[in-house]
């Protein structure tokens, strides 16, 4: 237990940057940074828990209304177990697998299962807060509903919030498990993990697809709507009798059957630990080499090809960058195969009709906002930064190529879905071309902004990519920097209440060129310094 407490806390300092506040010198760069990083989380904590109280709040509405307060405890669980399943899954390979302090921790007089223990609780930390988000607030609303509920209520439900991301992190663990022994078969280990992963992605977005056909499959034979959502997922039974009915057995059940599978896991999979990791950090090397003429390429084509390497290589930077727009190209491909008759009726409103390609856009907006590689790419130079400053070239040309890595993910596959939404939802051809134009001006801004947000918060000490990733302060503010840039234009567009759409786009677009124009010329003023000074 000592071990175990020792690791996390190396880790959980080295993760978070913790270090940077324990210097004694007040009023350092770190210590600034920190701060700035500390006031963006908590910004970005507020807002969730503002929306999530929102909507549980309006729920707590309508299912009152009918008779089925109890549900809102059930749906909220539900929401947390899917969203900490659906993160996990690109988390787990990079958490487990591919860390820098690996053959530090194999060095040490531990046990795999300690180091695995370790790895899982460093998964969960990320996982039990955004549960809280759900929970809490949920839990919050519920029981201002129903006022025979004691203050036990609330012990109730911290010990759930802990309780509750198991089962889906274990779920992800084993398929990150799977994935990562099967990729170790194979020379190209990296390009297996990917597609492996993105598999395991798509089939869950063609689950969800079906989900309501699933779920009346458990439906049928039921008493209640919650008696067969609790045959789709019985942890949520006993987590609901619990919270409903101050049912301390209720809550043990939760408790054993959350936490069984989490100790098998760790029991059963710590000796295959150490066997992964080893094999996923060989290196294949042809034995009948021969030598041929060298080929040159200009600076800029070296350093493109340097940053498609390394992106390709990084099987997590790929996963939470190049999925989001997969599953933006794939839900295009499911409008294919949307009713005829349904989609008649909708077109022949004429509003509706408008606003079909504004929906494909908002898609396709967040799907490029969330899929921006250069909120990460100064810091994945890591250690390696000094050989890039070195380079004889400029700094910009070193961020063109960062950028234009970004693009050639975003605006490749923005086309094709642009032009299959174009098909499945048969709009006009004119929005067609406005989509094209947001695609193209909104993926350059948000590669520049990215960019410039990851030279002010890099995060070079890293001892796996994973944090860099999906912890890093520079990755969040880049995630709020797109929620604003596409709630604020709904918000003028219901509260204003647009009618002339056309010009409507036309102002957003032309604000959209004015913020890239700024950007790029902040990234070549204050971000070369910046660059110069890391």
């Amino acid at each position: 237990m000592n071990n175990l407490w020792v690791v996390l806390k190396a880790t959980f300092i080295n993760d978070w940057g913790l270090n940077g506040f324990s210097k004694n010198v007040s009023g350092t760069k770190e210590k600034r940074k920190m701060m700035m990083s500390s006031l963006v989380l908590l910004i970005g904590a507020v807002a969730i828990a503002l929306t999530v109280t929102m909507y549980a709040y309006l729920m707590a509405d309508a299912l009152e209304s009918i008779g089925y307060l109890d549900l809102l405890l059930m749906m909220a669980g539900l929401m947390s177990v899917m969203m900490v399943f659906f993160t996990s899954i690109y988390k787990a390979q990079g958490t487990l697998f591919t860390s820098r302090d690996y053959d530090v921790l194999m060095s040490l007089p531990i046990k795999n299962s300690v180091i695995l223990t370790s790895k899982m609780i460093n998964l969960l930390i990320f996982n039990w807060i955004f549960t809280a988000f759900v929970l809490v607030p949920t839990g919050v609303i519920y029981y201002m509903r129903v006022p025979e509920l004691s203050v036990g209520f609330f012990l109730i439900l911290i010990i759930s919030v802990i309780f509750m991301p198991l089962i889906p992190v274990i779920v992800a663990a084993v398929l990150a498990v799977f994935i990562s022994y099967f990729a170790t078969k194979f020379k190209y280990k990296n390009l297996v993990t990917i597609v492996g992963a993105t598999a395991v992605t798509l089939l869950i977005l063609i689950g969800s697809f079906n989900m309501n056909s699933i779920i009346e499959s458990f439906m049928v034979n039921s008493a209640s709507i919650m008696e067969g959502i609790g045959k789709f997922y019985l942890p949520i039974t006993f987590f609901t009798n619990a919270l409903r009915d101050m049912n301390l057995i209720e809550l043990v059940k939760f408790i054993a059957i959350s936490i069984i599978p989490f100790i098998v896991f760790v029991l059963v999979f710590s000796k295959l630990f150490g066997k992964i990791n080893a094999r996923l950090g060989e290196n294949y090397k042809n034995a009948n080499y021969k030598m041929k003429s060298l080929k040159s390429s200009s600076v800029a084509k070296a350093l493109l090809q340097k940053e498609i390497k390394r992106y390709f290589s990084t099987p997590i930077y790929v996963l939470n960058t190049g999925v989001g727009m997969i599953i933006i190209v794939a839900a295009s491909i499911a409008t294919l195969f949307v009713d005829g008759q349904t989609l008649t009726m909708y077109m022949e409103m004429p509003y509706v009709a408008e606003l079909m390609p504004l929906n494909a856009l908002l898609v396709l907006a967040f799907g490029i906002g969330i899929s921006c590689t250069t909120t990460s790419s100064i810091s994945l130079e890591g250690k390696n930064l000094w050989i890039v400053k070195s380079l004889p070239t400029r700094e910009m040309d070193i961020f063109k190529c960062k950028i234009l890595l970004n693009l050639l993910i975003t605006i490749p596959l923005g086309i094709i879905a642009n032009i299959i939404f174009f098909i499945g939802l048969k709009f006009s051809f004119v929005a067609l071309l406005w989509n094209l134009a947001f695609t193209i001006v909104f993926s350059l801004l948000t590669s520049i902004v990215g960019l410039v947000i990851n030279l002010y918060l890099p995060k070079l000490d890293w001892a796996s990519p994973t944090v860099v990733v999906k912890q890093s302060a520079a990755v969040l503010i880049e995630m709020l920097f797109t929620f604003a840039v596409i709630g604020l234009p709904i918000a003028s567009f219901i509260l204003f209440k647009i009618s002339n759409i056309t010009m409507f786009l036309s102002i957003i677009l032309v604000v959209l060129i004015i913020l890239s124009i700024i950007s790029y010329w902040v990234l070549n003023t204050v971000g070369v310094k910046k660059f110069k000074q890391l």
